[in-house]
């Protein structure tokens, strides 16, 4: 009975103990037994306690009480009463019902308590219901869009059908030029409406197709012979025909004047389709002619669908209209969609015809026009789709204006106002990364992790967006361009690793190349060597599994690994050293020849990066060389010597393409590392041996060598080294026009570094010289004329028209990229020491004259800029 009972429920349970407690008398000795044993059950089965404890303490004392009358007879009363509530029969019959649904259940929860054991699992099935549970979606995904568009080679399949089909002598290649096999007369009503039709049939279907296509497009393709481009032209001679027998029948016959003066207005849609193609064998036509890359085309084609009685389908439609977008052709746009859509432009319409002015090549189109559109659309209630509006904004964030990166930011708040409130990941994506900063050289435009994480914050808590790969590169980019927030770009890129893995731990979205360039960048801000050799290793590391297709090294991986090893300090200085051998150099760094460009790279590759970085600077420019004649090595333009040894990672930097910029990274760790005399060498011969052409940057970063010497040993190959670079510099800039505003800024680097180079070497009247050249050739006054700003951006309060209602950025926020070359007291600082030490007042006054002209010359334009 225990152990049964030790299944039941504990409700049930308890119900049992209140009704023996309520229905026996507690002072008989058969109910005291059987309370004995339901409470050994209960003690047994583990019930809760408490509930016993608290019953046992409302079991009555038997114990002698001296009552008074009154409580006697009160007591007798109600015990009377009790006996005629509940009698002793009903009492007992009650518990043998109570007891048979006990016994009856007894069974039932052991039976049930067998059938609920949970059934085991191997340990390999666990691990598959993991594996599903946990897999990566878009695997799948990415399998079925791969196999759910038509392929090329079936739309082809299907036209040539058509050939066959209409062209029986397939042997003939002028198969839509057939000769009239019938030279004499025959006197049929074909053949009479043939004649009669000859003549006008030409002419006036002739200019309902010039409407489309021009004549000598059509003429064009009259001597092709592409099987399309003769299926065109014969079912145009089909759909003539069947148009002007229409005509014809719908009319009574009358001489040849009289059908002369029908007009193109008369050529309706025929009350019966002509069975000429199927709308699959018209689509594929469509279709074979845009994978071909013909822009007049699918147009003719869809027209001469249209004129045999078969609707083109919307998609169809968008297909033609997407051809003439992405070629900028704006006036066919317009007038495609006018006159093969019936009513308003759909959403994709709206959105291609503002593609089409970004991509139009006529300067009366561009960025303006389609924000002009845009705002046209707002104005008669049609909004354009999200993807107008990112159009727009990657449009105006891929100029160098700042004024066109400011209408970016409202343009996104003009769209979450008006259009768009929740803006989607690709956007999300687009904003985060213009935080990064536009990337030129001495940019306006800083960057911005403070907006770039709230935006972040916005996508992924507040929206509960997904991000994906290009939102976490973003980010991480933003926060690698700032020396603060530098260190959460590799937080950033943990959180994207371990954001989503499946039951064998591997990552669902893997780093890609922007993603280990993003981190290079972090690396390099905080001259972290360490990280930067460990990210070049893992990137190779990744393209060997991958396969040869990955380029993961490439031009820019290895420009920011030279800057991270030039912005690298090494632990160990020769010159802080004692020295053994009094006679030997203190800076002697000689030893690794890091001028020449075709040692022998047959060396073990692996035996020049250890483990810990270098800790001197001839260590880091031997590993530095080793890495640039291995990529010369990969890129076949030194041959490599077998009978050397083996190479590892062989092929690995062959996707590295020689570009100013690299060379560049490669002679800055030279300019940090190296002595001058050898950087001298190196940038002469370096660029000749190559055959790659010097920019702007090669000749600014040279001469800013020269002017910040490390040692006073270096000053006579300062010397030289600059004013040659100086006359080559003055060569360049004679062909580039400085209303560039990255020449502007070079201009003002050029002649800073020279004259501080100049007054370095007590050449103090050639330095007051370039500063006298500089004024007339950059005078004052130019600077404090402002450039007109753009229509956008006026300042007038106007709420309607191709300005956004809400603005991110204000007048002074934006700074102006158009300045003109200037110099400051802080460019002419050096000059103006070298004078105070020669006493030279005259010179001085000058000096702060230019430098005082400059700064008040720039604080007018400043006011006139936010004035206008």
């Amino acid at each position: 009975m225990s152990r049964s009972a030790a299944n039941l429920p504990l409700a049930l349970l308890d119900l049992t103990w209140a009704r023996m407690n309520t229905h026996m008398y507690p002072s008989s000795s058969s109910s005291m037994l059987a309370r004995a044993r339901f409470e050994s059950i209960l003690v047994n089965s583990n019930v809760r306690l408490v509930h016993l404890l608290h019953l046992k303490e409302q079991e009555p004392q038997h114990r002698l009480v001296t009552r008074s009358g009154a409580d006697k007879v009160t007591a007798v009363r109600r015990n009377g009463r009790q006996m005629n509530i509940s009698p002793r029969s009903r009492a007992s019959n009650a518990v043998a019902q109570l007891t048979a649904k006990v016994d009856a259940l007894v069974t039932h929860p052991l039976a049930q308590a067998e059938d609920s054991d949970p059934a085991n699992y191997t340990e390999s099935q666990l691990v598959e219901f993991y594996a599903d549970l946990l897999g990566h979606p878009s695997i799948e995904n990415n399998e079925l869009s791969e196999i759910s568009p038509v392929k090329e080679d079936d739309h082809y399949a299907m036209v040539e059908a058509v050939a066959r089909r209409l062209f029986p002598d397939t042997n003939d290649l002028d198969l839509f030029r057939r000769e009239n096999q019938d030279n004499g007369h025959d006197n049929s009503l074909a053949s009479r409406l043939r004649a009669r039709l000859e003549t006008n049939a030409t002419a006036e279907g002739f200019t309902h197709t010039v409407n489309v296509v021009d004549e000598a497009s059509i003429l064009q393709i009259t001597d092709s012979t592409e099987i399309h481009h003769r299926l065109i032209l014969r079912l145009r001679e089909i759909v003539l025909a069947s148009e002007a027998a229409s005509k014809v029948s719908n009319t009574p016959l009358r001489n040849h004047e009289t059908l002369q003066n029908y007009s193109e207005s008369d050529t309706t849609k025929p009350a019966v389709p002509i069975g000429i193609l199927t709308k699959a064998e018209w689509e594929a036509l469509v279709r074979v002619s845009i994978e071909r890359h013909e822009s007049v085309w699918p147009e003719l084609i869809l027209d001469l669908m249209r004129r045999s009685g078969n609707e083109p389908s919307e998609e169809l439609i968008h297909s033609v209209l997407q051809v003439l977008a992405s070629d900028g052709r704006v006036s066919e746009v317009e007038a495609f969609v006018s006159r093969f859509t019936a009513g308003k432009p759909t959403e994709r319409q709206r959105d291609l015809h503002i593609k089409a002015h970004l991509k139009s090549q006529h300067p009366e189109h561009g960025v303006e026009t389609a924000l002009s559109t845009l705002h046209n659309y707002e104005a008669i209630a049609l909004l354009p789709p999200m993807q107008s509006y990112t159009r727009l904004i990657t449009a105006l964030f891929t100029t160098r204006s700042s004024h066109n990166h400011a209408q970016a930011w409202d343009l996104f708040a003009h769209m979450r106002y008006v259009a768009h409130q929740n803006p989607d990941v690709l956007l999300y994506t687009l904003m985060i990364r213009a935080c990064a900063g536009t990337g030129y050289s001495h940019s306006a435009m800083v960057t911005e992790p403070e907006r770039a994480l709230d935006l972040w914050r916005e996508m992924v808590v507040d929206k509960r967006l997904e991000p994906t790969v290009g939102a976490y590169n973003a980010i991480i980019l933003v926060c690698a361009r700032s020396k603060r927030f530098a260190m959460d770009a590799f937080r950033m890129a943990k959180e994207m690793m371990d954001s989503r893995r499946d039951a064998f731990g591997v990552p669902q979205m893997l780093p890609d190349r922007k993603t280990f360039c993003a981190l290079l960048v972090a690396a390099k801000m905080h001259g972290d060597l360490s990280r930067s050799r460990w990210i070049l290793a893992e990137m190779l590391r990744a393209q060997k599994e991958r396969g040869p297709d990955t380029n993961l090294v490439d031009e820019e991986t290895m420009m920011h690994v030279f800057h991270a090893y030039a912005s690298y300090r090494p632990p160990f200085r020769r010159g802080d050293t004692k020295v053994v051998n009094e006679n030997a150099p203190a800076n002697d760094i000689k030893a690794a020849e890091p001028t020449e460009t075709d040692i022998d790279v047959g060396d073990d590759f692996a035996s020049h990066f250890t483990a810990i970085p270098p800790q001197s600077r001839a260590e880091i420019i031997g590993e530095v060389t080793t890495l640039f004649n291995r990529i010369l090595v990969d890129r076949r333009i030194v041959e490599f010597d077998d009978q050397a040894g083996s190479m590892p990672l062989q092929g690995l930097f062959g996707g590295v393409e020689l570009t100013p910029r690299l060379l560049n990274a490669y002679l800055s760790v030279h300019y940090m590392h190296a002595p001058l005399p050898d950087a001298y060498k190196l940038f002469n011969g370096l660029f000749s041996d190559l055959g790659v052409q010097r920019n702007s940057h090669s000749y600014i970063e040279a001469m800013e060598r020269c002017a910040y010497l490390q040692s006073r040993e270096e000053r006579q190959t300062a010397g030289a080294f600059g004013e040659m670079t100086w006359l080559e510099w003055q060569q360049v800039v004679a062909q580039v026009p400085v209303d560039n505003v990255e020449t502007a800024r070079m201009i003002e680097r050029s002649y800073t570094a020279m004259i501080r180079l100049r007054a370095y070497l007590h050449n103090v009247d050639e330095a007051l010289q370039l500063v006298r050249q500089f004024e007339r050739t950059y005078p004052p006054h130019r600077v404090k004329t402002p450039t007109p700003k753009p229509e956008m951006r006026s300042t007038r309060a106007v709420l309607f028209a191709a300005r956004p209602l809400i603005r991110f950025t204000s007048s002074t926020d934006i700074p102006d990229d158009s300045v003109p070359p200037l110099l400051t007291f802080r460019d002419l600082e050096f000059l103006h020491q070298r004078l105070v030490l020669y006493g030279r007042t005259a010179d001085l006054a000058y000096l702060k004259y230019i430098s005082k002209a400059y700064e008040g010359a720039l604080r007018r334009r400043r006011d006139r800029s936010i004035q206008a």
